[in-house]
């Protein structure tokens, strides 16, 4: 749900943290220095397109921005819906799973399926045979 006070909030919060005045924020946008103020009292909002140009210009979510997500640590999700990591944590494990070869890539790919089939087994979640399941538990206890 948006919230416009949250939005108003971070807005400003977003531009004191990155040391710009309102005169700045609003030439960047091409508005007013009265216009940027207008956004961050909540006296008027900006359009869609200029709320998106401020996530992607302070490298937020668009979620962080009208306080959908808490989390300051988001990028954009790209508009041909390619991933981009969300938190400092996904950006890590992203560049690293990057960073090895194809081989190594199938092997996590392979332990991540294993480990969320374990989770909807334990959940409940997939309708399995006793006999798989007595095999697995059989498999796992040696």
């Amino acid at each position: 749900m948006f919230s416009k006070n949250l939005f108003c909030s971070r807005l400003k919060s977003l531009r004191l943290e990155n040391n710009l005045t309102l005169e700045q924020l609003g030439a960047i946008f091409g508005v007013t220095k009265q216009a940027a103020s207008r956004w961050e009292t909540g006296d008027r909002l900006p359009s869609i397109e200029i709320v998106y140009m401020l996530a992607e210009y302070f490298n937020v979510s668009l979620d962080y921005l009208t306080g959908r997500a808490d989390d300051l640590d988001m990028n954009i999700i790209n508009i041909d819906n390619t991933f981009s990591a969300s938190t400092s944590k996904e950006k890590e494990l992203l560049e690293n799973f990057r960073s090895l070869d194809n081989l190594e890539q199938n092997v996590i790919l392979g332990k991540i399926s294993e480990i969320i089939c374990n989770n909807k087994l334990d959940r409940n979640e997939v309708e399995i045979s006793e006999e798989l399941v007595s095999i697995e538990k059989s498999r796992l206890n040696k």
